[in-house]
């Protein structure tokens, strides 16, 4: 299929690009510019020490059909997905997946997803953000992991639609620059890798684990930390160089989640819940499970998500207080830098998270009813 124009309302236009059905095709995008949307967001109130150091943000208001999918680590790409939908004259559910950059996100590029049912997930970030890994679970519940070439607009699945998985796979990309991916065995979990330069290369097996569920892979350790359950051992795990048994690193409770990882695995916050309420977020030290505490329990607080800074010396946490949402930087020592205080929209939340860029905060706003907000709040450079 060749290149079509396609206007996507107060956004940029873009060219829709032919994609098999695995997304396993591709070519050249072309590139539109169009208005976006800015303004402010409620009323903010910054307090703590330092105020003024997040500054007022810039916010684009995507396409009705549209989700964020992920920002880059610098902040200048967004990737989106629109909502899966049948064409006239088709059985299968298509989706697109979109670039969008520029200062306030104004342009857009798409690329046909083809037929996959549901919204891309998992996404992850090569180091000079030029590829774009996530995982696409297509209507039969097969897991395709895909990548985006960023400049060119190509997308292409690097594993086989026709090898079913149906228990989520989770990636994260490797020292050595290939792709790391998990996949399901009757035996348990492989740890499989595949380079995203060689197209049509097959997955490496590095390492088998038995009787494992894993939920999360990062670097960090010896070479690769994973999150999730192995054997009768719950938490975060060293996996080593393949040829160790993963090391349990830092043990933690089965209603828990990493919610954010310095760049080297060296610390990670942990999200915990008891029966009836959210408990502060922690943020463990990995190496040697050192941890501190973010405050303390308060059900009227609700601290939803973190990021580390680009630097890794921060770290911003999102919360919901009451009506309204708030942003708290913290120093290495996890005192606090500011907080901003906002509201928040009826029926809104902040599904995505929150994600620290070297171009400022990025808070996407999911509100029943209405298209999605990204918020862009720049901010002013900080000390370690």
């Amino acid at each position: 299929m060749g290149m079509t124009p396609r206007r996507l309302g107060r956004a940029a236009g873009v060219l829709a690009l032919g994609l098999l059905a695995a997304c396993s095709s591709g070519g050249q995008a072309g590139e539109q510019h169009g208005p976006g949307q800015t303004g402010a967001v409620g009323t903010a109130a910054a307090a703590g020490v330092g105020g003024g150091v997040i500054g007022e943000p810039v916010v684009v208001t995507l396409e009705e059909d549209e989700s964020v999918l992920s920002v880059s680590p610098s902040g200048d790409h967004l990737v989106t997905v629109t909502e899966p939908t049948v064409p006239e004259g088709q059985d299968d559910w298509v989706v697109e997946v979109c670039v969008r950059s520029g200062p306030g996100y104004q342009t857009a590029e798409c690329a046909d997803g083809g037929a996959l049912a549901r919204y891309p997930r998992g996404a992850a970030w090569s180091a000079d953000e030029s590829i774009l890994a996530f995982v696409y679970p297509s209507n039969q519940k097969v897991n395709v992991v895909c990548l985006l070439d960023v400049a060119t607009g190509e997308v292409r699945a690097v594993t086989d639609p026709d090898e079913r998985v149906e228990i989520p796979v989770v990636l994260t990309w490797l020292a050595d620059g290939r792709v790391g991916f998990t996949w399901a065995t009757a035996d348990g979990t492989e740890i499989r890798a595949v380079d995203p330069t060689v197209p049509g290369a097959p997955a490496e097996t590095l390492q088998s684990i038995p009787e494992a569920t894993i939920d999360g892979l990062f670097a960090g350790g010896s070479g690769l930390l994973a999150e999730g359950e192995i054997g009768q051992e719950q938490g975060v795990f060293d996996l080593g160089d393949g040829a160790t048994s993963p090391e349990l690193r830092v043990p933690t409770a089965r209603a828990s989640a990493v919610v954010a990882v310095d760049s080297i695995g060296e610390r990670i916050t942990v999200q915990r819940w008891d029966t009836h309420t959210a408990l502060p977020l922690a943020v463990v030290e990995t190496t040697s499970g050192a941890e501190v505490e973010l405050g303390e329990t308060d059900p009227a607080r609700y601290a939803s998500a973190a990021d580390f800074a680009p630097d890794d010396q921060h770290l911003l946490t999102l919360s919901y207080v009451d009506v309204h949402g708030e942003l708290a930087i913290r120093d290495r020592s996890m005192a606090i830098v500011e907080t901003l205080t906002f509201d928040r929209p009826r029926d809104s939340f902040y599904y995505d998270g929150v994600d620290w860029t070297e171009r400022g905060i990025v808070l996407t706003t999911s509100t029943q009813g209405q298209a999605q907000r990204v918020s862009i709040f720049p901010v002013e450079p900080l000390g370690s």
